[in-house]
């Protein structure tokens, strides 16, 4: 079965229109979930606070 554009783009038109409507975005959220993942990559191989 062969979805097309038109199909996807019928599909999911609510948040589209959303996304076009609202200024609102997840920015925020997405750099915090970066910092601390980045942190927690950076200290893997530390074993306490002193090093």
């Amino acid at each position: 079965m062969t979805i097309t554009v038109l199909e996807t783009f019928t599909r999911h038109k609510k948040y589209i229109t959303s996304v076009i409507e609202f200024p609102y975005f997840n920015i925020k959220l997405e750099a915090t979930n970066k910092l601390t993942k980045d942190t927690k990559r950076n200290a893997f191989n530390y074993r306490n606070i002193g090093n």
